[in-house]
């Protein structure tokens, strides 16, 4: 094998991998962002246009990658047959062949590669006889071997596109998956945007009514304002009208207390009117009954008359009547003689005063040789006797006198209008 400059290979190395380099990370970064980002949304046509277009761009790279390869080969080889010219031309007349058991230099680091190189040069222009025959097999022989070289290289390149390429399918098969759900995704997402549509709408429908009712219940406060003036106002006249109730109260009270009084005097006159009655009746009644007082024993000849008495006491008692008797329920009797009294054997006449509701039984009762006067007494005959029966506050009058000093101790109120009293018996 023939030394030669390793920069060129070096450097068309360096190159290779680059490429490859940046190849390998152009397809890393674009696989990240399909995997990174699956669900951007992404419109199907678009989509499925971006994926043809992703696809014919990597084509054309590829392409236009192993073009580029292929013409940095066939400059690396022209500068390796120019640069094996030049060795050729410079050994010319000093070395035939080359010492077959060195190590290839392609297989050290630069730096021992080009050592073994400067030595393998010395070697071989130390031992290279006159004459280009060897000069040339060596050439053709390194020429072979880095064509082979180039070859191997150019074959494992295939190999990186092919699994690029299948790599590429592979994502373009997701992309068209990703491309499908991000359609779908735009169908629910224009399916929802119309949702939202119909319930913007809604809502505006809502927020009209609203606005309407608004606009009612503002009407109806201030209906409701004015309706509160006016109350204000009939509460104004209201008040008035209470104020002037309570005067037209105040003066009725005045009136009613004037009524009053009125009253009072109306009934003090009746009362005069009563008692001018009650005259009038005593007057008419003495004018109309003679008053004439027989004994009791011609009174008890006479049944069943009303007759005008006079006796003394001789007994007395009260009680309670069994039942009216011509409306008095109240009863005192008492036992009255005079000159002419001894009827059956038995001294005296029992007379029954009755007295009315209104009236009141004589207090202190009777003494014995009280000088009583009865007026309009009824003559009738009890157990076989003759007896007196007075109704005071009727028909009959009642007068008691104290049989000492002839002064009067009891006298019912219509005593005076009949025959009258005074203050002592006459």
């Amino acid at each position: 094998r023939v030394s030669h400059d390793d920069d060129a290979y070096e450097e068309a190395d360096e190159e290779d991998g680059d490429g490859l380099e940046q190849g390998g990370m152009e397809d890393e970064i674009i696989a990240t962002q399909m995997v990174e980002d699956p669900g951007m949304p992404v419109e199907p046509e678009a989509a499925e246009a971006e994926a043809e277009e992703a696809e014919d761009d990597e084509a054309e790279a590829d392409v236009n990658q192993a073009e580029a390869e292929d013409e940095e080969a066939e400059t690396k080889d022209e500068e390796v047959e120019a640069k094996d010219d030049e060795v050729r031309v410079q050994s010319k007349g000093k070395c035939t062949e080359i010492v077959p058991d060195q190590p290839v230099p392609g297989e050290l680091d630069v730096d021992t590669r080009r050592r073994t190189r400067r030595r393998v040069m010395g070697s071989a222009h130390a031992k290279l006889r006159p004459g280009g025959a060897a000069l040339e097999e060596c050439r053709k022989k390194a020429v072979y071997e880095e064509a082979d070289r180039q070859d191997e290289e150019a074959d494992r390149q295939d190999e990186e596109l092919m699994e690029c390429d299948a790599d590429g399918g592979q994502w373009a098969e997701a992309a068209g998956m990703q491309a499908e759900e991000a359609e779908m995704q735009a169908e629910e997402a224009g399916m929802q945007a119309e949702e939202a549509g119909v319930q913007t709408e809604e809502a505006g429908v809502q927020a009209e009514e609203a606005g309407m009712q608004a606009e009612e219940t503002g009407m109806q406060a201030k209906e409701t304002g004015v309706q509160a003036e006016e109350a204000g106002m009939q509460a104004e006249v209201a008040e008035e009208a209470d104020e002037e109730a309570g005067v037209q109260a105040e003066e009725a009270g005045m009136q009613a207390e004037e009524a009053g009084m009125q009253a009072e005097v109306a009934e003090e006159a009746e009362i005069q009117a009563e008692e001018a009655g009650l005259q009038a009746k005593g007057a008419e009644m003495q004018q109309s009954v003679e008053l004439v007082y027989p004994t009791l024993r011609s009174a008890c000849q006479a049944l069943w008359t009303y007759q005008n008495v006079y006796g003394c006491v001789v007994d007395w008692w009260t009680g309670q009547a069994s039942q009216e008797i011509d409306g008095a329920d109240r009863i005192c009797t008492m036992r009255i003689i005079d000159a002419s009294t001894d009827i059956g054997g038995s001294s005296g006449v029992e007379v029954r005063i009755l007295f009315s509701k209104e009236e009141k039984p004589p207090q202190p009762r009777a003494r014995c040789g009280d000088i009583v006067r009865l007026q309009g007494v009824k003559i009738g005959v009890t157990a076989g006797r003759p007896s007196l029966t007075a109704i005071v506050g009727g028909p009959s009058q009642f007068v008691l006198f104290d049989g000492k000093t002839n002064e009067v101790r009891y006298e019912d109120k219509f005593a005076n209008l009949v025959g009258g009293v005074g203050s002592k018996l006459a």
